[in-house]
């Protein structure tokens, strides 16, 4: 899987979006309202290419061990539970899915309520929870 096939999945999931924060060379993917959180990141000016994913902080080693060669701590990430994925052929198009699944799963956790995406996609911008009355 390559990193705009990855980046186009994450781009499915409801209120995600692209944005490139820090320079044109870093995109990063993120969801929810009220600047929302991070759940990919990406230098485009690494090859081979290589994204930094959030993990549960009860599976981050289990990645590790499955994939050593591929699958590492994320750069200035160290207090947070992000792992370093190299799209070098080695990750199965299946877990790079998964965990970026985890990862957006993870990011949507960590917001408040009324900044969680909708159904539709949209954070609740209202005040009230997300995907409420």
């Amino acid at each position: 899987m390559t990193l705009d096939e990855l980046v186009a999945y994450g781009l499915t999931k409801p209120g995600a979006r692209q944005e490139f924060p820090f320079d044109e060379a870093t995109l990063v993917l993120k969801v929810g309202g009220n600047g929302g959180r991070m759940f990919l990141l990406a230098g485009l000016d690494v090859t081979p290419a290589r994204v930094s994913l959030r993990c549960w902080p009860d599976e981050i080693q289990a990645w590790r061990e499955k994939y050593p060669d591929s699958v590492g701590p994320a750069a200035y990430m160290r207090r947070k539970p992000w792992n370093s994925v190299c799209l070098d052929g080695l990750v199965t198009a299946a877990d790079l899915r998964e965990m970026l699944d985890i990862s957006y799963d993870s990011a949507v956790a960590s917001l408040p309520r009324k900044h969680r995406p909708t159904p539709t996609g949209s954070a609740d911008e209202t005040g009230g929870p997300a995907g409420g009355p």
